[in-house]
């Protein structure tokens, strides 16, 4: 592990990426990853701790969400999705944020989640008092195809906002060819 700290950044990303292998005992490091002045150190980070999974990795992935780097918050997001259940509560927690850009990372990795999510991306849907999560929702659920969504899209239909009603008919015509 303590190739993690070599000055070759190509090293320290193959590393970042062999310790997902390793699991759990591996974790804090890789969490220490993804603070890494190399973008590709941490996303290979990223990857590593989504195939370790857990709360602790899901609730630094979370906080990998607000990189700079796009491909490192594109990678978190997916990591979120490789945890699956235990990333909804930190990821629900996000939605909470006053961060725009979060809010919206948080939404899209829900709806990587897939089938364990859809309860939260509907509470998003029906309350969020932000129009962009609203919309985020009604895609996230029109990809994740859950016909038992269709309810809450259709209401959704009739948001305030057109971007959400827009996202809603998208999500019902995915859901209908499933």
């Amino acid at each position: 592990m303590e190739a993690l700290n070599d000055e070759d950044t190509y090293v320290r990303s193959r590393v970042a990426l062999a310790l997902g292998a390793i699991g759990e005992a591996a974790r804090g490091d890789l969490i220490a990853a993804l603070h890494d002045g190399n973008e590709r150190v941490r996303w290979g980070a990223a990857l590593a701790l989504g195939s370790i999974g857990g709360e602790e990795a899901a609730t630094a992935l979370i906080n990998a969400l607000h990189d700079p780097d796009g491909d490192v918050r594109q990678r978190a997001a997916g990591a979120l999705a490789d945890i699956g259940e235990p990333a909804v509560p930190p990821l629900l927690a996000a939605l909470r944020t006053d961060e725009e850009e979060f809010r919206q990372e948080a939404i899209a990795a829900l709806g990587l989640v897939g089938r364990p999510a859809v309860a939260s991306l509907v509470a998003a849907l029906r309350g969020h008092d932000d129009w962009r999560v609203r919309a985020g929702a009604a895609r996230a659920l029109g990809e994740i195809g859950e016909r038992r969504s269709a309810d809450i899209l259709i209401v959704a239909l009739d948001d305030e906002r057109e971007e959400v009603r827009e996202a809603a008919r998208e999500a019902l015509g995915s859901i209908r060819k499933t």
